[in-house]
């Protein structure tokens, strides 16, 4: 509340100082005075009340939070979400040399694999990656939509003296998505390279493998951009 008093007087005195030198004393009321400041104290007072409120209410904020959430544990588990092990390929005794031409002749007519004798190969995928980060619309992550959300953000709390520094970085998180949605399309072409085999029924990949350079470089790319996302609500204020 003292917030608001303060207010309403550096209002009153914003009329005073504004007002004409040649106006007429009476003109200069206790009624004037108040109306003209009144008129203008709703708009700041719901300015003020907005940043009053903690940003930790604030909803843009909170999915910055859960943008920031969701890219962590898209680095975590960048294996486990774009190596798919759901594969039922070449029956085991048909990986022999001696059976070449029975492969070959069973791979005409693939339909017909017996899947209980077959092996289970692993393939790279990048629809989790592009789920994770928003690119797919209809998602539902917290990073849809998130350029409008710095926009709202950066209205109501980011200081002038930060604002250069705000643009620069939320600038450069949209190129590095836009970077990782052009990567991760281009891997949608690649994405049924099978890169291993789930030799034990694991639904994971057996040893190491050598993933798509370019999955490699969204993974780089996805780095990077959480450490940016990171600057960008260091600069807001802390809730």
């Amino acid at each position: 509340m003292n917030a608001l008093l303060q207010l309403a007087v550096l209002l009153c005195l914003e009329f005073v100082i504004v007002t004409p030198l040649h106006m007429p004393p009476k003109a200069l009321t206790r009624r004037a005075l108040l109306s003209s400041s009144i008129s203008t104290l709703p708009i700041a007072i719901a300015t003020l009340a907005s940043a009053d409120s903690g940003i930790q209410d604030n909803n843009e904020y909170k999915s910055l939070i859960a943008s920031r959430k969701t890219m962590e544990l898209l680095l975590e588990d960048w294996s486990d979400l774009t190596v798919s092990c759901l594969y039922a390929d070449i029956p085991r005794d048909l990986l022999e040399q001696k059976n070449k031409e029975q492969l070959l002749k069973e791979a005409s007519t693939f339909a017909l694999f017996d899947k209980s004798a077959s092996v289970t190969s692993c393939k790279e995928s990048n629809s989790k990656i592009r789920q994770y980060l928003g690119i797919y619309k209809e998602s539902g992550s917290a990073l849809v939509g998130i350029d409008k959300k710095f926009k709202k953000l950066k209205d109501v709390y980011v200081n002038d003296d930060d604002e250069e520094r705000w643009f620069d970085l939320t600038d450069e998180f949209n190129v590095r998505l836009s970077k990782i949605d052009t990567l991760t399309y281009q891997t949608t072409l690649l994405s049924q390279t099978t890169v291993g085999l789930d030799l034990n029924g694991d639904s994971k990949i057996d040893g190491s493998y050598i993933s798509n350079p370019d999955l490699v470089s969204a993974k780089e790319d996805t780095r990077v951009a959480l450490s940016i996302l990171n600057d960008i609500i260091a600069i807001l204020p802390s809730p």
